[in-house]
């Protein structure tokens, strides 16, 4: 994805990742924008926020909130998701598609600000689903 959305995927430099057989980081990532795929303890990282649903800044404002928190990325080598292709959410399609809803992406916008201004205030008082924590 990353010709399609380089601030999302570019500081994972898939040419170096590709020749290391060793685990390199941590990674320098933007402040906004960073769309990793996490490995990590559920009892360690937050959760999602519930209110980015459907398309729109779910993955950015989790990395932003797990970089708040103190941790950091690195890659391991020999290691790789796969995503599989599937068809753009209605979200999506209301937000990007021929006739865009402006409405909605000001709608998301704003909320992805707030988000990011209630993390630097108190990241505890993140809206969360905590209770919702499947058993290890």
């Amino acid at each position: 994805e990353t010709y399609i959305n380089p601030g999302a995927h570019s500081p994972v430099d898939v040419d170096a990742w590709y020749k290391r057989d060793t685990r390199f980081g941590p990674l320098e990532v933007p402040t906004e924008g960073f769309e990793p795929f996490v490995l990590g303890s559920r009892l360690a990282l937050p959760l999602y926020d519930e209110r980015f649903r459907g398309y729109g800044w779910d993955k950015t404002t989790h990395a932003a909130h797990i970089r708040r928190l103190g941790f950091t990325y690195h890659l391991l080598p020999h290691h790789f998701v796969i995503a599989r292709y599937h068809p753009p959410t209605e979200t999506a399609v209301r937000m990007f598609g021929e006739e865009p809803d402006m409405l909605l992406r000001m709608r998301m916008e704003w909320l992805n600000n707030l988000f990011l201004n209630q993390l630097d205030e108190d990241p505890a008082q993140l809206p969360h689903v905590a209770h919702m924590r499947l058993a290890t």
